[in-house]
């Protein structure tokens, strides 16, 4: 069976003001979720420019049952330094029957 995703990932790094956390973020989705799904990304910054923060949503259709074999295929294959910033997420998974389509793209 498919499953339609949703994740909030919130990532929160110390500020490094030659690099750009949010392209860094972004590069990881894409190697993640490309054909799985699609995202959006907001940037910020906290405490006088101390620690940046990226929020992400990420939904999609994948074949994961549960929040643990998301979990684990994040971390299978994600950089460490990406496993390092994500400080918290949210995973929701609603498992599709067969016939059943996406709620968003009408995907089946």
């Amino acid at each position: 069976m498919i499953a339609e995703f949703f994740l909030d990932l919130c990532f929160i790094r110390e500020h490094e003001p030659e690099q750009h956390f949010e392209q860094a973020v972004e590069q990881q989705l894409q190697s993640l979720f490309t054909g799985k799904g699609s995202w959006h990304m907001e940037a910020k910054q906290q405490d006088q420019e101390l620690v940046d923060i990226v929020v992400a949503e990420v939904k999609g259709m994948a074949k994961w049952q549960c929040e643990e074999e998301i979990l684990a295929y994040l971390e299978e294959n994600a950089a460490l330094r990406f496993m390092d910033w994500l400080q918290g997420y949210r995973i929701q998974l609603d498992i599709k029957e067969a016939h059943e389509g996406c709620s968003h793209c009408g995907k089946n």
